[in-house]
């Protein structure tokens, strides 16, 4: 959420291209019969007060979907992956409780946290990766047994 008008130009910023390059694409797009019946659609299902919040919506799926998300390691920290993900049903919260309670790591060394499907990773400060992965590797959490070790690629 957008608390300030500082954030909200910084956010414009970032955006302003992105819609200019969509706008140019639809008044540049050979087959304009489809985008009009696709606008048609659109008038005849979205009531009139709800449009722009609509397309609001539209507009941040469509580029959280298009742009790479690039979680930059900060400096001093390690990247670590873990082999569970969403499938186990584990959220950034599990992680963070599962690393401070075992390895006794306050939450301040812990930094970005990607959950996939299969696996994650999670962004440890470099004086306390090694006793992260020393402490779960071959520990188990809920019934299966952890593989934790340095990532290959920084995320």
């Amino acid at each position: 959420m957008i608390n300030n008008k500082e954030e909200f130009s910084k956010l414009n910023e970032n955006l302003e291209p992105s819609i200019k390059n969509i706008l140019e694409s639809i008044t540049s797009e050979a087959d304009l019969d489809s985008i009009v019946i696709y606008k048609k659609i659109f008038k005849k299902n979205v009531p009139l007060h709800m449009r722009s919040y609509l397309s609001a919506f539209l507009l941040r799926e469509y580029l959280g979907k298009t742009k790479k998300r690039v979680n930059i390691i900060k400096a001093g920290e390690k990247s670590l992956f873990i082999n569970i993900g969403k499938n186990r049903r584990v959220y950034p919260s599990d992680l963070i409780q599962l690393i401070s309670k075992s390895a006794n790591i306050d939450k301040e060394n812990i930094g970005n946290i990607k959950i996939l499907d299969n696996y994650s990773f999670i962004n440890i400060s470099e004086e306390k990766a090694d006793a992260v992965i020393s402490v779960l590797d071959g520990s188990d959490y809920r019934g299966r047994k952890l593989t934790v070790n340095f990532a290959k690629k920084d995320i």
